[in-house]
């Protein structure tokens, strides 16, 4: 794992990206840090590092819809297939449970939420998880999934939330 993340890191710097994370420089093993693709290619980067009380996601992503809000969910397998990326599968959801925001008592694991992009196209945004976890044993381990910007925000509709398709998408 250090050494994929290592790897990545020194990847994302030649192609012009942010240098890892404070914590990641801390502790890569408890980092996960992916190209975010699009159909033209590289869009930019995500990235999760535990923190204390969760998982902190952190996106520079370029050449989205500009001014629009989108919403991202951890999707179950870590395929990213361009055009269409549902090579992915659906949202991650170990427990069985309906879609719905990250903050409602009753959601997939995979439901990050909406997040706004710049009237430059550009997404750059943090958040900390509570529920997502970097640790491989457990449920809701992230790692070896995928994690998917739709082109619409989500409306936390069931089954997931008429999010419309999927633009972006990185292998975790």
């Amino acid at each position: 794992m250090k050494l994929y993340v290592a790897s990545v890191a020194m990847l994302a710097l030649a192609v012009g990206c942010s240098s890892p994370s404070k914590e990641a420089e801390k502790d890569p093993a408890k980092t996960l840090k992916a190209d975010v693709i699009g159909v033209d290619g590289v869009l930019g980067e995500v990235t999760f590092t535990e923190v204390e009380g969760g998982v902190k996601l952190n996106f520079m992503v370029r050449n989205l819809p500009k001014g629009q809000t989108l919403a991202s969910h951890i999707h179950e397998k870590n395929v990213c297939k361009a055009p269409s990326f549902k090579s992915a599968g659906g949202h991650f959801n170990p427990k069985k449970v309906k879609h719905g925001a990250p903050d409602a008592k009753v959601h997939h694991v995979g439901d990050l939420g909406n997040f706004e992009v710049d009237k430059n196209g550009t997404l750059k945004a943090e958040k900390v998880y509570k529920f997502l976890s970097l640790d491989p044993t457990s449920e809701n381990y992230i790692g070896n999934r995928s994690l998917i910007i739709h082109e619409k925000k989500d409306r936390f509709t069931q089954p997931t939330g008429d999010a419309g398709g999927r633009i972006a998408c990185a292998v975790l």
